[in-house]
This record gives structure tokens, C-alpha cells and sequence, in this order.
């Protein structure tokens, strides 16, 4: 009897309640496209579903905003082969609206960080090595700040004496790594991340003097970014093999299967989907060049 009053009890309450609903995470992602791939691994060896987008060329990853050279001249990384630059997110966009001022600078340039991956169409995996590259440069400038903390890269050795540890010159170094961050992994908006610097009251161009705020944040980025731009994502186009652009592959990985074939259940299989225009297009497999990076995140 006990048992079956706490089951009409339970019964009473989801008919007054409402069914629960699924996390608004879950909800994303059962809504995201069936065919979107990745890979935690080599691509020929280890393949796998992951919610992302598998736009790219066929030999690399072509990011709007992510160039080997502006058409103003800027310096910067290239366009995966065979495909023209395309500024047009990256120019069309709206400029950043991350947090108001008196708030961390930390959420501020988190702000400006999404909102670039927003604009530019950036694919899941250089998003999160995006977002993982740029807070810890903020994190490492951070650590000058404090009494106990280390950066990932120079340790202790940037610390600041106890006199120097104002708020003021902590959040200008946050700021300034943030903006170094971002301009080198979207160098085609760096002019907007400068007018965000400036409008926080920072000059963009103010020489990084040694010991200043300035000078904290571009030893500490700069020590992050030297080191990721050879951590196997392939993020300036140069490693050995590569047939692209930034992101590209190197390791010359090819589907074991065909959009019409299936010759193997356990790998990955291209699918065909709608261009938009009453056709179809065949995606190919999201940098699986993946397996290979140091891990920026646990």
C-alpha cells in the first residue's frame, strides 16, 4: 500500500509540474546537424561524432577573418588552399559588445573572444583552442599580480613586487593579454580589439615598457602564443606536410569510407548535405590533424 500511495504521489506531482524539460544544453545540441564531425585522434586511426562544423576546404579549414594577409596589408595567417579569403564576416560583423566597464576584464574579452567566433564562423575545435589560448595568457598576466600564482610558461618569474600589485595595473595586464591573444588568433579584427583596448583607456601602441602592465602581458602572451603556434593545430600553415592554410592537415588522413560506400562501420563516413542552392555537398572530416595537438584544456 505504501509503495503504491508514493507512485500515485509521484504521478500527482509530474501531471502538476509538467514533464521536465532537457537542459538548455542538451536542447542545442539535439538540434545541431546530424553529419558534424570531429576527431580525437589521428584521423585515420580515431574518429568520432562531435557537435562542430564541418565547413572547410577539402585540404584544410578556411576561417573567415583568418588570412595569411589582409587587403590593408595587415600581417597575418592564411586562407586554406584553393579558397579565396573571405573578409566578409569578419568586416560585416557588429563590433564586440562584451561587458561594461567596472566589471573583470576577464569577461570583457571573454565577450570579444565569442563574439569573434560568432562572426567569423570559427569550427568547434579551433574555437576551444581559441578560447583555452587566450584565457591563459589573461590567466598568466594575472599571476604577475599575485602573491602565489604561477603562469603556465614563465612561472614566477614575471611576479610583481607587493607595491605593484594594484588592481589598476592588474586588470590592464588581463586586458593587454586579451588583446594580444585575440589579435594573433583573428588577426583580420585586430583594429576592433585595439578600439577595445582604447575604449577600456588603454593605448594599443603604448610601448611595452619591462616591469609595466604593458609589459607583463606581452612577455606572458607572447610566451603562450610561441609555444601554441607550434602545438600541433597547425595554426600558421607551416608544418611539415601541410597542403593548406592555418589549420590545415598535415598528416594526409583520408575517410576510409565514402558518401555511398560503407566499407567500414567502426569509421567515420561523409555525408552528403544540402548546399542551399538544390544541391548537394560533401563536408569533409574536421581537422584531423587533432589527435596530434598538446592539450590545451582538462
Amino acid at each position: 500500500m505504501k509503495t503504491g500511495r508514493r507512485l500515485l504521489l509521484g504521478l500527482a506531482l509530474i501531471l502538476t509540474l509538467g514533464t521536465p524539460t532537457l537542459p538548455a544544453a542538451h536542447a542545442r545540441a539535439a538540434a545541431l546537424p546530424p553529419n558534424w564531425r570531429s576527431s580525437t585522434g589521428d584521423g585515420a586511426d580515431n574518429e568520432r561524432r562531435l557537435d562542430g562544423n564541418p565547413s572547410g576546404a577539402a585540404t584544410g579549414v578556411h576561417v573567415p577573418g583568418i588570412e595569411r594577409k589582409s587587403n590593408a596589408g595587415m600581417p597575418g595567417l592564411g586562407p586554406a588552399a584553393g579558397t579565396a579569403p573571405d573578409r566578409s564576416s569578419a568586416e560585416a560583423a557588429p563590433s564586440p559588445a562584451p561587458a561594461p566597464l567596472g566589471v573583470n576584464p576577464v569577461l570583457r574579452w571573454n565577450g570579444a573572444l565569442l563574439d569573434a567566433i560568432r562572426s567569423t564562423k570559427t569550427p568547434p575545435t579551433i574555437g576551444a583552442r581559441a578560447l583555452a589560448v587566450t584565457h591563459t595568457c589573461m590567466y598568466d598576466a594575472w599571476a604577475a599580480y599575485d602573491p602565489v600564482a604561477t603562469g603556465t610558461r614563465l612561472g614566477g618569474t614575471l611576479r610583481r613586487p607587493p607595491e605593484e600589485r594594484t588592481p589598476e595595473a592588474r586588470n590592464e595586464a588581463i586586458s593587454r593579454a586579451g588583446r594580444l591573444a585575440l589579435a594573433d588568433l583573428f588577426p583580420a579584427s585586430a583594429a576592433r580589439f585595439d578600439a577595445l583596448l582604447a575604449g577600456e583607456g588603454y593605448d594599443p601602441a603604448e610601448p611595452p615598457a619591462d616591469g609595466s602592465p604593458a609589459g607583463v602581458a606581452l612577455r606572458a602572451c607572447r610566451a603562450v602564443l610561441d609555444f601554441r603556434h607550434h602545438d600541433g593545430a597547425n595554426q600558421l600553415g607551416d608544418e611539415p606536410g601541410t597542403v593548406g592554410g592555418p589549420y590545415s592537415d598535415y598528416t594526409g588522413y583520408r575517410p576510409a569510407n565514402t558518401p555511398d560506400h560503407l566499407s567500414d562501420p567502426d569509421r567515420w563516413q561523409p555525408q552528403r548535405v544540402p548546399d542551399g542552392r538544390g544541391g548537394s555537398t560533401v563536408p569533409p572530416f574536421l581537422t584531423p590533424q587533432w589527435g596530434r595537438v598538446v592539450p590545451f584544456a582538462a
